[in-house]
């Protein structure tokens, strides 16, 4: 009976102890702990991303660097995008942008067949500072490039009008 007792009592210990261990193991992947630095291979990150899955992704494009970070979450999956060093040659307004960074929050089934090279489909899901400042530079350079050739628009309505 007594080892019928001691029995009972370490398969509860060892129990509980694995139950700690199975606890501690989902908070470590819920929390983002337990990631896959996939580096600079965008397919890993597109798989990892698909299905929500923590990971990291470093991204290089004409001398500009982008960190791009998915957190695992319950509901919609969080991706944040940080640019982390702008081309030394670069315009002022973009070097202004180094170190900004955006978050996501994008449903997991839009999710199905993520692609990076189609991440601009995603921007409507994004807020934070690297957005709206890429905005704001989108905005003034269409601005400016509209009034530069406002001369030239101009003569040429001026010379359909007399037609």
């Amino acid at each position: 009976m007594k080892y019928v007792q001691k029995r009972l009592r370490l398969a509860g210990r060892l129990a509980i102890v694995g139950g700690i261990f199975l606890g501690l193991f989902l908070a470590g992947y819920y929390l983002g702990f337990l990631r896959e630095n996939c580096k600079e291979d965008t397919t890993c990150f597109n798989e990892r991303a698909s299905m929500c899955r923590p990971s990291d992704l470093v991204v290089m494009k004409q001398n500009t660097v982008y960190v791009y970070s998915v957190g695992s979450s319950i509901g919609d999956c969080h991706l944040s995008v940080t640019l982390k060093r702008v081309d030394a040659g670069a315009p002022v307004e973009f070097q202004n942008l180094e170190g900004e960074k955006m978050t996501c929050s994008i449903p997991k089934q839009e999710l199905e067949g993520f692609n990076m090279e189609r991440f601009d489909q995603y921007m409507g899901y994004c807020h934070g500072l690297l957005k709206e400042k890429l905005y704001e530079l989108l905005l003034t350079r269409v601005y400016s490039h509209l009034i530069g050739n406002m001369d030239e628009v101009l003569r040429e309505a001026e010379t359909a009008l007399k037609k």
